[in-house]
């Protein structure tokens, strides 16, 4: 039996801007990582058809995005 799982990764949020006294963006570094790991042991052990968000093709696998925002429609309406 297959099952779904919405897997989601936000590494970057809008409000969060880079500033010119700091050494670099106020961005997270590890949510996406993370959640594209629990994708994994879901698609592997847990028998789970896997949706990213945000998502995009990476080394030619649909993994979680880490330089991607995600919006609220996103969320609301992800059909996956």
């Amino acid at each position: 039996m297959n099952r779904d799982a919405l897997v989601i990764g936000i590494n970057r949020y809008s409000y969060l801007k880079d500033t010119q006294n700091q050494c670099g963006a106020k961005h997270l570094q590890l949510p996406a990582q993370d959640a594209e790991k629990i994708a994994k042991i879901l698609e592997t052990h847990g028998n789970f058809r896997v949706h990213h968000l945000p998502e995009s093709l990476i080394n030619g696998k649909w993994q979680i995005d880490p330089k991607k925002i995600v919006k609220t429609e996103e969320l609301e309406t992800d059909d996956s």
